[in-house]
């Protein structure tokens, strides 16, 4: 599949940089179901400004819409050193079973194997060893989710200036939500209500479920010069047969399908057979990185928030959109004081 878009030259990071003032960056959701929608086609590069409450109505039928049905789990741990410093540990794989799990952590100077850190005032979790900057651990409780059901925080991005309220809970977790595995939010879900989803399955919208539990390494921001030098991260993500057959359908019967988030993109064109034109059902671990000028076909519409510069969910997609177009969305979305990243607005991509 990278074989499609290799080019002639190296693609520069710095194409996909602009500037945002920061008071965009929304801090906190708007009611379910109230925020904007930028609405771009893809293929004359109109912008249309609309209300997300309006989606039934501004969407044609009969559509598939591909849904990520992950679920956040409270991956955040506030901890502390036995000397007393605050440490930030980030379980980066709470989908796995067992009792040792990957973490990230912050302020992690002189922390070494064999360490326990302390979790409200009692000596809970135990490093149990480290490779380059992740860390092996484990809870001296036993069950690590159960755990963090208790103790965890819910895993807001870092742009997010301030810690997690009660509030957060629902906020960051759509309403479809099924699968308990994510370290982060598929936020274009968040918008929707079941009301919403009911409305647009009685005007001809079938839904198709696919997993893609999102790991931290969604809001790492690319180092390198050029697109090609950056590694992408690994995600678990499964499709189920009965989920594929409603894709295939969609294909088949020239159905347009919708895709729900840059998460349900990437699994739709991890297990689309290009060769063979149809979704094929499977489960794994999936790096793909979709950038220019990657042409993409297992979706013809998707649904999105507005991502950050220079970050691999702006490369994917100006990938779906064209780059221009895109650029010229998100100048448009500035200029008009759209609320950016997870907690803002949306933008429906569509030809």
């Amino acid at each position: 599949m990278i074989e499609k878009y290799r080019t002639d030259r190296m693609l520069s990071v710095a194409d996909y940089d602009y500037e945002l003032p920061k008071e965009l960056i929304a801090e906190r959701p708007v009611e379910r179901g109230k925020s904007r929608l930028l609405i771009l086609n893809s293929k004359s590069g109109k912008i249309e400004d609309a209300w997300f409450s309006d989606l039934a109505d501004i969407l044609s039928y009969p559509v598939t819409v591909c849904r990520n049905v992950t679920a956040v789990v409270k991956t955040r741990i506030f901890a502390n050193k036995k000397t007393g410093g605050a440490v930030e540990v980030f379980i980066l794989n709470p989908y796995e079973k067992g009792t040792s799990f990957e973490a990230l952590l912050n302020n992690a100077g002189g922390i070494k194997s064999g360490d326990v850190l302390v979790v409200e005032g009692e000596e809970k979790i135990r490093i149990k060893g480290r490779n380059d900057n992740i860390f092996q651990v484990e809870t001296v409780e036993g069950d690590m989710n159960e755990f963090l059901d208790k103790h965890g925080h819910v895993p807001l991005p870092p742009y997010i200036g301030r810690d997690d309220e009660e509030k957060d809970k629902n906020d960051y977790q759509t309403v479809f939500a099924k699968k308990r595995g994510s370290a982060a939010a598929p936020t274009a879900g968040l918008h929707f209500t079941e009301d919403m989803l009911n409305r647009m399955k009685g005007k001809g919208a079938s839904f198709a479920d696919i997993v893609l539990h999102v790991g931290l390494g969604t809001f790492a921001p690319v180092k390198t010069e050029f697109i090609e030098q950056h590694k992408m991260h690994e995600e678990y993500f499964s499709a189920k047969p009965e989920e594929c057959e409603k894709l295939n359908f969609a294909k088949k019967n020239k159905v347009p399908v919708l895709a729900l988030g840059t998460t349900s993109l990437r699994v739709l064109e991890t297990i689309y057979d290009y060769e063979n034109k149809m979704f094929k059902s499977g489960e794994g671990k999936t790096d793909i990185f979709i950038y220019p000028p990657y042409k993409v076909k297992s979706a013809d519409m998707m649904i999105t928030n507005f991502h950050l510069p220079k970050s691999t969910l702006l490369m994917l997609v100006s990938a779906f959109a064209g780059k221009e177009n895109i650029m010229n969305a998100y100048k448009h979305a500035i200029e008009n004081r759209y609320r950016f990243f997870s907690y803002g607005d949306a933008m429906l991509i569509r030809s």
